[in-house]
């Protein structure tokens, strides 16, 4: 079982304006779009034989839980994504004032391409929000290089295979893989995740991430997956992941025995 989520999680209203052309005319701060016809927004930026490449981060806070009847396992992280849109650019009515970061608004949104994503093997997903009145996503331009970064917190059961039968040396892996399923990947490619926990950090061919982890009674270790390509009614969408392995360091069950 998947579950899609939208990253940008567009439940505005489109409106029916098209994202402006850049004229150096504008009586505020805006996106524009450099491209002389109009803007497409339900495509990536690409060019035959050069796929948009989609990177992303994440950020594990902690495994909260690991459950051997339903075989899942319950994980809070933070999803990054950057990519870059060479079709944007930022006006701005003060040519005097040099702006390099520009804060993504909600017409904005509905105006320029957003990725979607599908976390594959899920039995739930929830996006978790910040404390405040007023919460919103982390979603920036960056002018300079035409970059966009994009954030979501998320608490995620996936599905795994765990076997106990080797208790009280067992072990299980999971993984948690995620794609653009909205993109085929002639067009969008998913470059390797960079994983962070607590200051530490891995990207794809580094060692193991090994995580502090007291509640459960596993030594947890993390890995970057190599993208792979995942078919679908024919169709091949660009796929990465993360794998999580667990070790049990609890004998305590073990030494009561003897």
């Amino acid at each position: 079982m998947s579950l899609k989520f939208l990253i940008f999680l567009l439940s505005v209203v489109r409106y029916s304006k098209a994202l402006v052309k850049c004229n150096g005319k504008v009586s505020k701060i805006q996106l524009c779009s450099l491209q002389n016809d109009e803007y497409d927004e339900s495509i990536p930026p690409w060019s035959p034989g050069n796929p948009m490449i989609l990177y992303s981060y994440i950020t594990v806070y902690k495994i909260a839980e690991l459950h051997e009847e339903e075989n899942t396992i319950t994980l809070n992280f933070l999803l990054s994504v950057v990519w870059y849109d060479t079709r944007l650019s930022l006006e701005s009515n003060n040519p005097n004032k040099s702006i390099e970061w520009y804060n993504v608004n909600e017409f904005d949104e509905t105006q320029i391409f957003t990725p979607t994503l599908e976390i594959s093997g899920t039995k739930t997903i929830v996006r978790t929000r910040k404390y405040g009145a007023i919460d919103k996503d982390y979603f920036w331009y960056f002018h300079t290089d035409n970059m966009m970064e994009y954030q979501q917190s998320l608490k995620v059961k996936i599905y795994c295979s765990i076997d106990f039968k080797h208790f009280p040396f067992d072990s299980h892996t999971c993984d948690l893989n995620f794609g653009a399923s909205g993109n085929e990947a002639q067009v969008l490619k998913m470059n390797a995740p960079m994983i962070d926990h607590e200051n530490q950090s891995v990207s794809h061919h580094d060692e193991l991430l090994h995580m502090r982890q007291s509640r459960l009674p596993f030594d947890i270790t993390l890995e970057s997956l190599e993208p792979f390509e995942y078919v679908q009614r024919g169709l091949s969408f660009s796929y990465v992941g993360m794998r999580i392995h667990f070790t049990r360091n609890d004998f305590g069950v073990l030494i009561g025995g003897y």
